[in-house]
């Protein structure tokens, strides 16, 4: 309770704007009085108290509701590390030749090409929210690398620009 009533304290001024819109509502929608209680019957009087009730709940649950939303931080971070692949992306596909191919990779770019459209279907995935797909041509190239070479993967992973 006394980390609602921090975060109530401590709220941007953005939150506490929501707070306070949040319990005109509530005011609003139950805020309606009908003259003094004590002219009414006592079935009356009994409702008018279980509406008083309720609406202190609703306004207690909103003001939770609204210190945790306080707490939440808006701006979120990007989870995942930006990397470089440009050893990927300039050196290999625009100056590696078919030799160099040969070389690293242990095939020539055609059958290179030829592997990645014949299983491309069957292990091509959609980008998320969270992160961007790699491509199927570079998760081929970094399979045969590792395979090529035998360097470690934050080797690998630093080449190509992903995660070990």
């Amino acid at each position: 309770m006394r980390r609602l009533i921090v975060a109530l304290v401590t709220a941007s001024n953005s939150a506490m704007a929501r707070i306070f819109e949040m319990l005109a509502v509530v005011k609003h929608c139950y805020g309606r009085k009908a003259g003094p209680i004590q002219k009414r019957s006592s079935r009356d009087r009994r409702k008018m108290f279980l509406m008083c009730q309720a609406r202190e709940r609703l306004v207690f649950a909103v003001m939770i509701t609204a210190a945790y939303a306080a707490t939440m931080k808006e701006d979120r971070m990007i989870w995942s590390k930006e990397r470089s692949d440009y050893w990927w992306q300039e050196t290999v596909n625009r100056t590696f030749q078919d030799k160099d191919w040969v070389e690293n990779f242990r095939m020539s770019k055609a059958t290179f090409t030829y592997l990645c459209n014949t299983i491309k279907e069957t292990i091509e995935k959609e980008d998320t929210n969270m992160r961007k797909v790699c491509a199927v041509e570079k998760r081929v190239a970094i399979a045969l690398w590792f395979l090529s070479t035998g360097n470690d993967y934050g080797t690998v992973g630093h080449l190509f620009g992903v995660s070990k």
